[in-house]
């Protein structure tokens, strides 16, 4: 329009019409926490645990967005630093290994997740934590349960949202999943093995479309 009223047209033509477009898309930072313990081995749970974490990655990227894993049994490691690579974290993801005769520390997970994400400045990402488990708690004891639920109210009080992944087999306690989900302020899925990669890709779209 100012172009018209500059050049005193009476019409506007096609040259005089621009069209400015701008990302408002926020970045996600995603730390994807999955279960190393001994009952991962039932029915290929660990092995459809990879694949998915990998599947996140790729698509992750795409929107440069950053993943970072951590995995739990006993305790809780950081396998991937928060990275925009995706052949960095399938490069480490496959060498992961489960852990005979583990306990399964979901509390701890969620901790070493919270602190992988509070050691980079959240700006104006958005931080969130997937949690792919059977959700039965051993450890630590005697209340694996409430020390799970204390740290995801701990994660919560960061800013940091949770969902949960629950592989929805006989070793699952999906009220617990449910739980950590509801105080992370996340979502839940009760999924088979078959469905962990397609659930994993639909969650990161639901957790940007929610923000």
């Amino acid at each position: 329009m100012r172009e018209a009223i500059r050049n005193r047209r009476q019409q506007i033509t096609r040259e005089d019409i621009m069209v400015t477009t701008k990302d408002i898309r926020t970045r996600m930072d995603i730390v994807l926490v999955v279960d190393l313990s001994g009952t991962m081995r039932q029915l290929e749970k660990f092995w459809f645990a990879k694949e998915s974490a990998i599947a996140l990655s790729l698509a992750a990227a795409s929107y440069k967005d950053r993943v970072g894993v951590v995995s739990f049994s006993n305790l809780a490691d950081v396998v991937v630093d928060l990275t925009s690579n995706p052949h960095k974290v399938t490069r480490r993801v496959v060498e992961l290994d489960l852990h005979e005769n583990a306990f399964t520390n979901i509390g701890y997970g969620l901790l070493k997740a919270c602190e992988l994400l509070e050691h980079h400045p959240k700006g104006k990402a958005k931080q969130h934590i997937i949690l792919i488990s059977d959700g039965d708690a051993t450890a630590p004891h005697p209340s694996p349960q409430k020390f799970a639920l204390r740290q995801a109210a701990r994660v919560a009080r960061r800013g940091i949202t949770i969902s949960c992944v629950c592989i929805n087999q006989e070793s699952s306690d999906p009220e617990l999943m449910r739980r950590i989900a509801k105080t992370g302020k996340g979502r839940i899925y009760l999924v088979g093995v078959e469905q962990l990669t397609t659930t994993l890709i639909e969650e990161a779209a639901a957790a940007r479309i929610s923000y």
